[in-house]
């Protein structure tokens, strides 16, 4: 999935995000899906959290989070002055 970088983050603006299974529109209510907090995640993760939708359990991806991270990790390094 390419996902456009909101905030201005990133130099590019967009980023790619690999996906598992199939893709597919799901019309999404509170009869179909809820929180699963059998699960938790780290303060600085990329997920949200974990939704239970029928029997699925999705990672919910944290976007912003995940634009910053990728920022730091493809930035530009200055040269090491020796």
């Amino acid at each position: 999935m390419i996902f456009h970088a909101a905030g201005g983050k990133l130099q590019s603006g967009y980023f790619g995000m690999l996906t598992q299974g199939f893709p597919q529109l799901v019309r999404v209510n509170a009869d179909v899906i809820r929180p699963d907090p059998s699960r938790s995640f780290p303060e600085r993760s990329p997920v949200i959290c974990q939704v239970r939708m029928v029997n699925e359990t999705p990672l919910i991806p944290d976007l912003e989070c995940l634009a910053q991270m990728i920022a730091e990790e493809t930035s530009v390094m200055p040269p090491i002055q020796g």
